[in-house]
């Protein structure tokens, strides 16, 4: 019975992890995760909040899109001596579906997938911040510091951009991806 259970345990990780030949591979935008500088202070996460069930969220508009953004904000924190990171929030409540649709929108360096409203991306970036409408899809821009005493601490983040909406996401894109500019 142990052997079965082990078999099936690997079975399912084959399965939920990443396919090597997929889209993570041909991005240029994406830093190597055993690259982050440790001298750099701050951080800049692009966060996008979406679900297979959106009709917005599954268009190829939205996702190319989400890619200028994703390579856009990738060399504005270079520029700006930042390190950089993508996270991607599946309001989806199969974990398989959310993984699908997050796996279909570009690379991430983080994913938050299952439980739909309750998962603690849409926890924290939509059901907590008092002034934000629960809707989808989102894209949240925001910094925060680093501090690499006695291992990592995570200053509080401020919040540069949210955008609500494909139309807002598409118009804020077509702008050029201004910060501040909520």
């Amino acid at each position: 019975m142990k052997l079965i259970n082990s078999i099936t345990a690997l079975f399912l990780i084959a399965i939920l992890l990443p396919n090597p030949s997929t889209a993570q591979d041909s991005l240029d935008y994406s830093p190597n995760h055993f690259e982050t500088n440790n001298d750099l202070t701050k951080e800049l996460n692009l966060v996008y909040i979406g679900a297979s069930w959106c009709k917005p969220c599954i268009k190829d508009s939205l996702k190319q899109a989400l890619e200028e953004a994703k390579i856009t904000f990738y060399e504005r924190a270079k520029e700006m001596d930042m390190n950089y990171s993508v996270i991607g929030v599946a309001n989806n409540q199969s974990v398989q579906k959310g993984w699908d649709f997050l796996n279909s929108s570009g690379y991430f360096d983080e994913v938050v997938i299952g439980k739909q409203w309750r998962n603690s991306g849409s926890l924290e970036f939509i059901m907590k911040p008092k002034e934000v409408r629960p809707a989808i899809p989102q894209i949240i821009v925001f910094s925060r510091p680093l501090i690499f005493e006695e291992g990592i601490k995570v200053g509080n983040k401020q919040i540069l951009v949210r955008k609500v909406g494909a139309v807002a996401i598409h118009k804020w894109v077509e702008e050029g991806m201004p910060l501040n500019s909520n």
